[in-house]
């Protein structure tokens, strides 16, 4: 399963699903130097910059605000420093196609761990202790 931006879209809101791997453009994310995660050159954000887990993610413009921002840390995971949470499925991990991907409080499980080529350095902080 990949993390897809649902149909390529590049309109602000377009949601962020779980789907199957086609190696689409709409499936190549990157991590910006300014710390977004980047896919068909928008950013992935919480929608409406909210912050309460459970919040789905989006594609959204990129202009690099708080929001915006992502820390890949030592256990794969990606954690969003402005709601203290991480890139997560539903907790429980639901790994079902179609499911969107939102903001959950971060718990070192599976279903908040990420493989993306550019995450493999050395030196990525520890996870946050809930």
């Amino acid at each position: 399963m990949c993390v897809d931006d649902v149909n390529a879209g590049t309109a602000d809101g377009n949601p962020i699903l779980l789907v199957g791997c086609n190696e689409s453009d709409a499936q190549q994310l990157s991590l910006g130097s300014d710390g977004t995660v980047r896919v068909k050159g928008g950013c992935i954000a919480p929608v409406d910059a909210r912050t309460a887990a459970g919040t789905p993610l989006e594609y959204r413009t990129c202009y690099g605000t708080s929001e915006q921002r992502w820390i890949p840390l030592a256990n794969n995971a990606l954690y969003h420093p402005a709601s203290g949470r991480c890139f997560s499925l539903p907790p429980g991990g639901q790994a079902a196609g179609g499911t969107r991907l939102q903001l959950s409080d971060c718990k070192d499980e599976a279903y908040q761990q990420w493989s993306m080529p550019m995450l493999r350095t050395a030196a990525l902080p520890a996870p946050p202790r809930s």
